[in-house]
């Protein structure tokens, strides 16, 4: 009898720890509904302050009040440690975004053995987009796979995004691409491409400009670097 009791005390115990952890959350979820309608966070969960709630969309990271009340947008730093908690948790969401690229998405220049592989938001007027596929030969050198992703700066349902439209609906998707870069033009094509996806994809992941350079572990290095300066990045070593 003893250990009945004691056994329904403790499953007691945990359902009203469970329901106090999920509460917050819901009634997050609810005051960020209410506020911004469509809004669906990805994560809601304690973050390293208490009563302070770590929200995510995306790469997008924020905080709530476990009431619901206030919102807080900015990086949380850990200043004993000097890191950036914020920008860890968008690492993790970027890596799994980046997990869910298929391989027939992406325009890739790959060296024989690949070391490093990075994921680059590209525009085919960007000068300095031109400039990092110029150093391709350079890049690849180093033993560097990039994978290309479509992001016209100016928005889908414009003449660049038509252009890479057509890169990525061409036979030889690689040849394109270069020829794109160097101003040779465009041959026009369609087909079912990922170009929208990839334009949808960097504003989740953060893109602000291009190249928008991440790394698979999730790091987002903006704009271009030379092949040394970006090898080094990759290789965090200037942390």
């Amino acid at each position: 009898m003893y250990m009945r009791l004691l056994t329904i005390l403790v499953a007691l115990t945990m359902s009203v720890n469970t329901m106090a952890q999920q509460e917050p959350a819901e009634t997050i979820k609810k005051a960020l509904t209410v506020v911004f309608q469509d809004i669906k966070p990805d994560r809601i969960e304690p973050s390293e302050i208490p009563g302070l709630y770590l929200v995510t969309m995306g790469a997008e990271v924020f905080y709530v009040s476990g009431d619901g009340k206030y919102l807080l947008r900015g990086d949380l730093i850990d200043l004993k440690n000097k890191n950036n908690l914020s920008e860890v948790q968008r690492g993790v969401a970027r890596v799994d975004m980046i997990k869910k690229i298929k391989s027939d998405e992406y325009i890739e220049f790959a060296p024989e053995k690949t070391e490093h592989v990075i994921y680059v938001f590209t525009d085919i007027t960007c000068a300095f987009c031109q400039k990092l596929q110029r150093d391709i030969e350079l890049i690849k050198a180093k033993g560097i796979a990039v994978r290309y992703l479509a992001f016209p700066r100016d928005g889908i349902n414009t003449p660049t995004a038509k252009n890479m439209e057509s890169v990525w609906c061409a036979d030889n998707r690689q040849n394109a691409f270069a020829a794109a870069m160097v101003g040779l033009g465009v041959t026009e094509a369609t087909c079912k491409n990922p170009v929208n996806q990839h334009f949808e994809l960097g504003q989740a992941m953060g893109v602000r400009g291009t190249p928008a350079i991440f790394t698979t572990d999730g790091r987002y290095l903006p704009g271009y670097l030379p092949p040394d300066e970006l090898l080094s990045a990759i290789k965090n070593e200037s942390k």
